[in-house]
């Protein structure tokens, strides 16, 4: 089970929190007590005009991340994720977009995406793909968009792109 979130203060970047928060159509009343949410981290990783996207072999393409250890809090899950599914080592810039993901089970899980900025020599760098993904692409963010397969993955993208002057 990933880390428990009980308190909005458990999401990193204070000042980006309230705003993500805010977009993502959330209160931090949502994180009453008693209420358990897993957790997703994911990175949006620029280069350049592109960015770093995963192939999975059964259903398209995705930004690198993942759910989080017990105990393990936002940016410990990050860094490892991305480390473990590309073999980058990033420090994400700033929280972009959250949001409250219903599975089909019934449980709720917290998407919380970053972004970064790495020099545009690494869209020429090894990028060490581990399952369940089968490669990797540095995309325009239109190609990106038009490409990915969890919808708030694209949603964070556009975002990302807008605070960057980038346009989707």
């Amino acid at each position: 089970m990933g880390k428990v979130l009980t308190d909005p203060n458990d999401i990193p970047f204070a000042a980006d929190r309230e705003a993500a928060l805010a977009e993502a159509g959330l209160s931090a009343a949502i994180l009453s007590p008693g209420k358990r949410f897993r957790t997703s981290c994911k990175l949006i990783c620029w280069a350049g005009d592109r960015v770093l996207l995963l192939r999975r072999a059964d259903d398209g393409w995705e930004l690198p991340g993942g759910r989080a250890r017990r105990q393990e809090g936002p940016l410990e899950c990050l860094a490892r994720e991305v480390q473990e599914e590309t073999g980058l080592v990033l420090a994400p810039e700033r929280l972009v977009h959250v949001w409250l993901r219903h599975k089909p089970d019934g449980a709720l899980r917290w998407t919380l995406v970053f972004d970064a900025l790495a020099p545009a020599e690494w869209t020429e760098r090894p990028v060490a793909v581990m399952p369940p993904h089968v490669g990797h692409a540095w995309m325009s963010a239109d190609e990106a968009i038009a490409g990915m397969r969890v919808a708030g993955d694209a949603r964070a993208l556009r975002r990302s792109a807008a605070r960057r002057g980038r346009a989707t």
